[in-house]
């Protein structure tokens, strides 16, 4: 399972961290394995989410049984074109906000989950030739969507209330409608 937490022209785009970071807690600490991919510009995005799961932050491995515990794989500003594509391809799944990465792992294949806060999915979404292939998640505000070229830094309301009324809860259900959660011998579910 891939996840990409960048965005490139403003943070507006941009899901919380604390979003990404339980996200990521969630998915590990259920076993899956997660690689976090982007830019050099996301080193950051990658590092906070991947210093959450190994200690640098709380560490959830203490309340968990070890066999239960999925790898994180930080390859943040790490990649070529080309390999992104090959990490891309070989997903189960690629969780991304409005980016390069989306269209690409739409490309070849890869069933994504898009988080849509500020942007209009039917103008800069995924084409998708099959619709079971791609969930976009979004609020429904009054304000959206307002993201324009431009506009690109920061939301005009100074809230980004859509991107927080999208709960790694929510981005957890799209994410099983394409990869149930592995089961794990000996855990409790």
């Amino acid at each position: 399972m891939v996840l990409h937490p960048g965005a490139t022209n403003g943070s507006a785009k941009r899901w919380p961290i604390t979003s990404w970071q339980a996200l990521a807690k969630s998915l590990v600490s259920s076993g899956r394995t997660i690689v976090i991919v982007g830019s050099a510009d996301d080193r950051n995005l990658g590092q906070k989410i991947s210093d959450e799961l190994v200690g640098q932050g709380p560490d959830p491995r203490k309340s968990l049984p070890a066999t239960a515990w999925g790898d994180v794989r930080d390859l943040t500003g790490l990649t070529t074109v080309r390999d992104l594509i090959a990490i891309l391809a070989n997903a189960s799944v690629v969780v991304t906000g409005d980016s390069g990465p989306l269209h690409v792992a739409v490309a070849v294949g890869t069933p994504v989950v898009a988080i849509h806060g500020p942007t209009d999915p039917a103008v800069c979404g995924p084409i998708v030739t099959t619709p079971d292939r791609a969930i976009i998640l979004g609020a429904t505000l009054a304000c959206r969507p307002c993201y324009t070229l431009a506009r690109i830094a920061d939301c005009p309301l100074g809230h980004a209330i859509c991107q927080d009324l999208i709960t790694p809860r929510h981005v957890l259900t799209a994410i099983s409608r394409f990869a149930p959660p592995p089961t794990i011998s000996g855990s409790r579910r």
